[in-house]
């Protein structure tokens, strides 16, 4: 899952919230992607293109 904050608090609760996603799905890994704000929509749209886009992404 891509998402585009750094803060420890938001890092925290979608680590969480993997957790008790891989809990209930065994054999799902969740990991995230922190990107810059900044190039968030860029970054996004670079991977969709290149035939690599996250399976989830955070959008505002």
């Amino acid at each position: 899952m891509a998402i585009w904050s750094a803060n420890e608090a938001h890092l925290a609760l979608f680590n969480e919230i993997g957790a008790e996603f891989e809990a209930s799905h065994p054999g799902v890994t969740v990991t995230y992607d922190s990107l810059a704000f900044e190039g968030y929509v860029t970054t996004l749209t670079t991977q969709i293109a290149g035939g690599n886009p996250p399976d989830l992404a955070r959008l505002f």
